[in-house]
């Protein structure tokens, strides 16, 4: 853009108008008016650090230091801060923040419910020696899978929410098998037990069996309810990678 057209661009010069020297390349150019330096700033084509002086000064200062060109730096952002991942630390060591309160109550399932669960059923199958294998095999499994599932689940990892799935369909599966192994092995034993009265059971054995029912149906419940809401809400969950 020449001269003349940067000149047209500001208000009409007058003999009273300030004129100003450009330093470009070791020599004085100009004078040029204020509308002009204010175009070629704006255009880019003249550097803010360009010295200026004023026609009739001895002073050289950069255009940025002369506030008749009312030149103002573009704003600059803020720097963006690191995405965080969501809370992992909480009071609570078997919860997260970021999670929704079922994915919550999951966690505490398979971090704190299970293992307990799984303690007190491992201390009775000592009780019962055809399923020392059987029993403590499957028990351990299924503890270990929902301990890997909960921790990673708790950390917002999707694979978390994957794992616990999967386990909760083993552990209902194996939980309908051995309630038909229950009834078949109940059917047998009353039907050659025929004739023969039953032999008593302590009111305190049979309080602590009927205690320990309630406690499985209500874990069977909740894993029922659980895979459905894992199913149904799988995108509420957090994901910050493998």
């Amino acid at each position: 853009m020449s001269n003349a057209a940067l000149e047209s661009t500001g208000p009409s010069d007058s003999a009273a108008e300030k004129q100003w020297w450009l330093a470009r390349q070791g020599v004085a150019d100009g004078p040029h008016s204020c509308a002009y330096i204010t175009a070629s700033l704006r255009t880019k084509t003249l550097a803010p650090e360009t010295l200026a002086c004023l026609v009739g000064a001895q002073e050289w200062k950069p255009l940025t230091d002369w506030p008749d060109f009312g030149y103002t730096p573009a704003p600059q952002p803020p720097p963006i801060p690191p995405q965080s991942r969501p809370a992992t630390i909480s009071g609570n060591p078997f919860t997260n923040p970021a999670l929704p309160s079922m994915a919550n109550w999951l966690c505490v399932y398979c971090l704190l419910w299970r293992p307990v669960v799984s303690v007190f059923g491992l201390l009775n199958t000592f009780d019962a020696p055809a399923s020392w294998f059987v029993v403590p095999s499957t028990s351990i499994f299924l503890t270990t899978s929902f301990l890997i599932g909960g921790v990673l689940l708790r950390n917002g990892r999707r694979h978390g929410a994957t794992i616990v799935k999967v386990t909760l369909w083993v552990a209902l599966g194996l939980t309908l098998f051995f309630i038909l192994v229950v009834f078949a092995v109940a059917a047998a034993n009353q039907a050659n037990a025929s004739g023969t009265a039953a032999p008593s059971t302590p009111a305190v054995q049979s309080a602590a069996e009927s205690l320990m029912g309630l406690l499985w149906l209500f874990e069977i419940v909740f894993q029922i309810v659980a895979v459905i809401w894992l199913h149904r809400n799988d995108g509420l969950l957090p994901n910050v990678g493998r």
